[in-house]
C-alpha cells in the first residue's frame, strides 16, 4: 500500500510506465504491477502499457479487463482491433462484452457493425450478441445490427 501512494504521489504516468523497464519490475508479482498500472491516468500510456504482453504476464484478465474499462473509447477500439492481445489472454465471454459494453453508443455501434471481426476475434454467442445490441438506445441501430448477426 505505502509502496502504490509513494508511486502516486511521486511520479508522473510516463515515469510510472517506465517503472516496467526496469528488471524489478519485469519480474515483479502481479499485485505489483497491478498497483502501478492502478496509477496511470492517461490513457495513451496505460495503453501502451496493456499492449506490452510481458508486462501482463500473470495478470488476472479480470483485472485487465478493468483497466481497459478506464481508457478512452479510442484507445479502447485500438486494443479491441488488436486481435493478437485477444488471442494470447484467455477472457471470458462477459469479460469481452463489458469492455465492449463500456463504449459509447456511436463507438459501440461502429465497432459492432463489422460483424465479421467480431465474430471471428471473440466468438461471442448469439445471446451475448442480442444482449449487447438489445442495450442500444436507438431502434434502427439495433435492427441494422441484428440484420448483420442474422437474429
Amino acid at each position: 500500500g505505502e509502496f502504490g501512494k509513494l508511486i502516486n504521489e511521486f511520479l508522473t504516468d510516463s515515469e510510472k510506465a517506465r517503472l516496467y523497464q526496469i528488471e524489478y519490475f519485469k519480474n515483479a508479482n502481479p499485485y505489483t504491477k497491478r498497483c502501478i498500472m492502478d496509477n496511470i491516468s492517461d490513457s495513451n500510456i496505460l495503453l501502451g502499457v496493456l499492449e506490452e504482453p510481458e508486462l501482463l504476464d500473470n495478470i488476472e484478465t479480470s483485472y485487465i479487463k478493468d483497466a481497459i474499462i478506464r481508457l478512452s473509447d479510442e484507445d479502447k477500439l485500438q486494443i479491441l482491433h488488436n486481435k493478437e492481445f485477444f488471442e494470447k489472454k484467455d477472457f471470458f465471454n462477459f469479460e469481452i462484452i463489458e469492455i465492449i459494453d463500456s463504449l459509447r453508443e456511436k463507438n459501440k455501434v461502429a465497432f459492432l457493425s463489422d460483424s465479421k471481426f467480431v465474430s471471428d476475434t471473440f466468438g461471442l454467442n448469439e445471446h451475448d450478441l442480442k444482449d449487447l445490441i438489445g442495450k442500444l438506445q436507438k431502434d434502427e441501430d439495433k435492427m441494422s445490427l441484428m440484420w448483420l448477426y442474422f437474429f
